[in-house]
This record gives structure tokens, C-alpha cells and sequence, in this order.
């Protein structure tokens, strides 16, 4: 199976998924990233810095972050730490509170429709 398939087929929550899909957002609503405006054909909406420097507030999930609860921080400053925050290969290395503040996130930004 795909990897990308895979983690959309876990039972369960999805953060994998969840982080996927709004770094995908990040590059195709980018219009440097995407000169071409190919994403566009697909219901993005393509201009500036795209998702990337919209903002979101964390609200109750700062830990997962490292930030401050109630913290507003642009969806790639949001990817970043949640690069930071991770090891050896694995989102927030397991840690099953982050990973859960982390999907309550991520998947409310999803949901809004990537914030554009």
C-alpha cells in the first residue's frame, strides 16, 4: 500500500495524515511554490504565501508546540515545531497527550479549509 494510503486507512485518530495534508496545503497555495497555479485546478486558492503564513491559535494544545496555550503562530511555524518536537522517525516520538493536541489542531486547520 501507498504510504500516503496507509495513513489514511488508520482506524483511529490520524495525525499522520492530519500533518500531511495541511503540509501539502502549505506547498500548493504557496504561488512561488506553485508558479503555474496547477493547484488551483483542484480547488486551492493559490497566492502569496499561501496556508503557510496564515495564523491559528493553539488554544488548549501549546504543549504540543511548545508554546504557550492560546498562542496564535502561522501554520508553518506549527509544522516546524512539530518537526522539532519529533524523533526517530515518529511524530512527537509517541507521545500519546502531544499527539493528541496535536491532532486537535491540525485537524481543526483541516477542516477550516486549510485557512486561506
Amino acid at each position: 500500500m501507498v504510504e500516503r494510503q496507509r495513513l489514511f486507512a488508520v482506524q483511529g485518530q490520524k495525525l499522520e495524515a492530519q500533518v500531511l495534508a495541511t503540509a501539502l496545503a502549505v506547498y500548493v497555495t504557496n504561488s512561488t511554490l506553485d508558479n503555474t497555479l496547477v493547484a488551483a485546478r483542484y480547488g486551492f486558492t493559490v497566492s502569496g504565501d499561501g496556508v503557510g503564513s496564515s495564523t491559528f491559535n493553539v488554544g488548549s494544545s501549546g504543549d504540543a508546540f511548545g508554546v504557550a496555550n492560546n498562542s496564535t503562530w502561522t501554520v508553518m511555524d506549527l509544522l516546524l515545531a512539530t518537526n522539532h518536537m519529533s524523533a526517530n522517525g515518529r511524530l512527537y516520538n509517541n507521545d500519546t497527550t502531544t499527539r493528541t493536541e496535536a491532532n486537535n489542531v491540525y485537524s481543526a486547520i483541516n477542516q477550516a479549509g486549510d485557512i486561506s
